[in-house]
């Protein structure tokens, strides 16, 4: 268990050269939206225009290209990075157990998700009702996601430099999972994906 992210990252090359470490998380693609391919290892999420028949699956997204880790937590202290590299467009953050996945759904703490969102390349907003818009020194590539059960806590970093972007302090109440929505390409350039690190 870290008691920050700051301890983690410190820590972080010591972990490495131990067994157990901590596991790495992967993407579930039992909830994938049927637009998003994930890679063999699990561990890179892309969206493309063509949709790919997946199994059925009641944990699946079906409006929205969103998808979940397979590893979900309830308690204890979590940290975990995502690197979204250049994309314009992007949602990160932790989703309950129990989200809508059927419809058209505001990511909102109300509706169950702790959000960050990227637009346009340089629009940095957090989840709330209504969203805040951030101004972060420069567009994050790496994100850093740190869950604190006991305290009800979601924040946010941008891994590179560890600074705070946001923090929640009315987090999930019962199991969650990591959430992640690579975002329809709307650009001209090559889909890129999200990937686990």
């Amino acid at each position: 268990k870290y008691v920050a992210p700051l301890q983690y990252i410190a820590w972080r090359k010591m972990f490495k050269s131990l067994k157990p470490g901590p596991a790495p998380l992967t993407f579930d693609d039992d909830t994938a939206h049927r637009s998003i391919r994930v890679s063999v290892d699990r561990t890179s999420a892309l969206e493309l225009d063509d949709v790919r028949v997946y199994p059925d699956s009641n944990k699946r997204f079906l409006q929205c290209v969103n998808i979940l880790a397979s590893q979900g937590f309830q308690s204890g202290r979590h940290y975990w990075e995502v690197e979204v590299g250049s994309k314009r467009k992007w949602d990160v953050g932790v989703a309950s157990e129990s989200v809508d996945r059927l419809g058209k759904i505001k990511l909102s703490p109300e509706n169950g998700y702790w959000t960050l969102r990227m637009r346009n390349g340089d629009e940095c907003w957090a989840g709330t009702q209504p969203w805040t818009r951030l101004r972060p020194s420069s567009a994050p590539q790496r994100l850093g996601v740190f869950l604190d059960c006991e305290e009800r806590r979601v924040s946010f970093y941008n891994a590179d430099d560890m600074s705070l972007l946001y923090s929640f302090t009315d987090g999930p109440r019962s199991k969650a999972f990591p959430f992640f929505s690579p975002c329809v390409n709307d650009s001209r350039d090559p889909p890129q994906p999200i990937r686990l690190l």
